[in-house]
């Protein structure tokens, strides 16, 4: 995993004008096709009811999440988190692409985590042990592999 910031990602700021809203349905309808099989394995069974907080300190938004048998919706956002997670929207792409590893965007203290503990501890074991499909590797730069071949599961 690189190190560096290699790859500019395209105009990140944009995310910072856009409703919260809207930002936290697209990001739900990412997490649940992105984490499908992992939600049907039980894998995510330790958030499932618990509030999320997801802070893109770059661009000024917080994003609140839940877990449930239906998949990731958009919480309350009076409600306190069980975990809150910080750090630049390149950190966050650096993770989801399999750039950068989940223990090594926390010690570079490029992402934080804040929160009930348990969660925390399942949490970082969880974003370590995934591993980001290929055609999202691909979208966001890990894979030398063109576009043009990538798969159709997406």
């Amino acid at each position: 995993m690189s190190h560096g910031h290699t790859r500019p990602y395209p105009p990140l700021a944009l995310l910072g004008r856009l409703p919260r809203p809207l930002l936290e349905h697209g990001l739900c309808l990412i997490l649940d096709r992105l984490f499908q099989a992992a939600r049907e394995q039980g894998e995510l069974d330790f958030i499932t009811g618990k509030r999320l907080e997801i802070e893109l300190t770059d661009v000024a938004q917080r994003l609140h999440l839940r877990l449930d048998r239906r998949g990731f919706t958009p919480a309350n956002p009076l409600d306190r988190p069980h975990i809150r997670v910080r750090g630049r929207t390149d950190a966050f792409l650096d993770l989801a692409g399999g750039r950068e590893d989940a223990d090594a965007l926390f010690f570079q203290r490029r992402l934080s985590i804040q929160g009930d503990a348990e969660t925390i501890m399942h949490t970082k074991h969880f974003l370590d042990a995934f591993e980001p499909p290929a055609w999202l590797q691909r979208l966001l730069g890990r894979s030398e592999t063109s576009v043009d071949t990538a798969d159709s599961s997406f």
